[in-house]
């Protein structure tokens, strides 16, 4: 049964057409009829007009004024900069994490219940990246959190290849990448997927990275009651440096360290 008393947020990231946004927007709103609903929306790829929502009630519709790409730092952004808005401008007990493709598998009659006798602030899915095991995921990992990229110009060679040609080429620049970074070679290739443009990283320096603070890898589907949710708020509000390292806008001109590695990202 719906527990009017412990207000749960739902904060929706989507960028296609609206068909599977609406369906998943009316299922929460017929199970949980007070549910404040924040929907990020890339209007970049997508657009269509908010008066679509309107009949659904209490959905708020954000956007960027940049898209948001697979593998960059906007996605980020977008989660921070709405989860700050809804901080500061809607009241909930807990913020559930959502993208317009998923939906419930279960009734959510008891989720209210769950959230607030669970005793935690936070469900999540995390792990520490130096504790992965398996060696091609912590390459990964490394590569992701560990260097600094810029985009090169993009020509889109790949993404108008057939992708009986593109799969073989990827696969080969994908071992080669692979063979280099064990090598700790200068420059390795690294293959992205959706035609995402050229990229040339360097590995850091330094990073905001210790034993007392260590890098965390996970996913952003989650949920956080609301005084989780204030602190990544304030954390990030705080801490401009932190920020600005996965930001990746630091110059890359600065010479780097003898073991130093640059990886290239198709």
């Amino acid at each position: 049964m719906y527990d009017a008393s412990v207000q749960v947020a739902y904060l929706v990231t989507s960028y296609r057409p609206p068909q599977q946004l609406l369906r998943l927007l009316r299922t929460l709103r017929r199970a949980q009829p007070e549910a404040p609903i924040v929907v990020h929306h890339d209007r970049f790829r997508s657009t269509w007009n908010v008066d679509l929502v309107a009949p659904i009630g209490g959905v708020h519709v954000r956007t960027s004024d940049m898209p948001v790409e697979w593998g960059d730092f906007s996605i980020v952004s977008a989660l921070w900069t709405t989860l700050s808005w809804m901080v500061e401008h809607l009241d909930f007990d807990w913020v559930v994490f959502l993208t317009e493709q998923d939906y419930p598998i279960a009734p959510l009659g008891q989720l209210e219940q769950r959230l607030s006798a669970s005793g935690v602030d936070a469900f999540l899915e995390a792990v520490r990246t130096d504790l992965i095991e398996d060696p091609n995921v912590r390459k990964d990992r490394d590569l992701r959190y560990n260097y600094r990229y810029i985009r090169l110009p993009h020509f889109g060679i790949m993404a108008r290849l057939p992708p009986k040609v593109r799969r073989p080429i990827a696969s080969v620049a994908n071992s080669l990448n692979g063979a280099l970074y064990r090598l700790q070679r200068k420059a390795t290739a690294y293959i992205y997927p959706d035609g995402l443009p050229l990229r040339l990283g360097l590995r850091v320096r330094r990073s905001p990275f210790s034993e007392t603070f260590p890098c965390w890898y996970g996913i952003p589907q989650m949920a956080l009651s609301r005084r989780a949710a204030e602190s990544v708020v304030n954390f990030i509000s705080t801490h401009d440096s932190y920020v600005q390292y996965y930001a990746r806008k630091r110059s890359l001109m600065s010479r780097p360290r003898r073991r130093s590695c640059a990886t290239i990202q198709l």
